[in-house]
């Protein structure tokens, strides 16, 4: 496990508030993934990799009339902000 990327998991929790607990793993590289069920079937997942960046992928719920699909690497701030629709 790269501790690094543990760090920055933990340090998304403190500050993000959690409405649900999600499934937490580690990646094969090492790096901790969290994953959530959102709206009606979708899915969130996100990657805390060492250098403070958050790979995503999320997409709605598959009945929905044009499910949302989000993916990308980004700083922290700008991912939960990319996928503030999605979980609401």
């Amino acid at each position: 496990m790269t501790l690094t990327s543990l760090r920055a998991l933990a340090l998304f929790f403190v500050s993000e508030p959690q409405r649900d607990e999600p499934d937490i793993g580690i990646s094969p590289d090492g790096h901790l993934l969290a994953e959530w069920r959102v709206r009606d079937g979708g899915i969130l997942a996100m990657k805390f990799l060492p250098d403070g960046l958050v790979q995503l992928a999320a997409v709605s719920s598959a009945t929905a009339v044009q499910p949302l699909r989000i993916h990308g690497t980004l700083p922290k701030d700008q991912a939960t902000g990319s996928v503030r629709a999605l979980v609401r």
